[in-house]
């Protein structure tokens, strides 16, 4: 009978796992909430309009974030290879392109249909980011983000696009409502992988 050594066993684990090493999962996620909120209309809810506003409105008091929300409980645990959060620009009024874009993460819970200026939450792991392209999609990287949303190190409450005053550009984006270009968070991802009675019955033998 031939002796099952050690190397044996690790070279059949090996041959047995390695294709579930290198596998991946990409899914695309639409928000489950997403809304501006605007200075010169401190009570207004803005969160059923199928267009996102974002920048310092020229000739007005107040500047307008832009907030979004991605329902990622499927997620927990998983390793968050790339995450994209996509955005169709499709207009814009005074100067282009808009400069000093932040993105954060949300430091509190919010929903479209009632958030306004006088309530949204405030901000968290603040970043600069790339201005858009105007009539095109604007692709922002958010993995580490989602990484930190997915393993429970910030709660996800989702992300918040702002702007300083001093920059007089407004430009709008496809929301939820909208009938096409729907805001998008593209995942590349390694699902949590569960140890399996045949892995444990090769762990044994070692």
């Amino acid at each position: 009978m031939r002796k099952i050594t050690k190397i044996t066993v690790l070279a059949i684990a090996g041959a047995v796992f390695m294709p579930a090493v290198a596998s991946a999962d990409t899914v695309t996620l639409n928000p489950t909430d997403d809304a501006y909120v605007w200075g010169a209309t401190p009570d207004e809810n803005y969160g059923n309009d199928d267009l996102l506003a974002n920048g310092a409105n020229p000739g007005l008091t107040g500047l307008i974030f832009t907030l979004l929300k991605f329902d990622l409980s499927a997620y927990s645990g998983a390793t968050i290879n790339s995450a994209d959060l996509r955005l169709y620009v499709e207009g814009s009024t005074g100067g282009w392109p808009p400069n000093f874009i932040f993105l954060a993460i949300n430091d509190a819970d919010w929903n479209d249909t009632s958030v306004t200026w006088n309530n949204f939450p405030g901000r968290l792991s603040n970043a600069e980011i790339s201005p858009p392209t105007l009539y095109d999609w604007w692709v922002t990287d958010v993995t580490s983000k989602v990484q930190d949303f997915v393993d429970g190190t910030y709660d996800n409450y989702g992300f918040q696009l702002w702007r300083v005053e001093a920059f007089c550009t407004v430009f709008t984006m496809c929301s939820k409502e909208n009938s096409s270009n729907h805001p998008e968070l593209v995942l590349d991802f390694l699902p949590v992988g569960l140890e399996s009675s045949t892995w444990a019955g090769i762990k044994a033998c070692l």
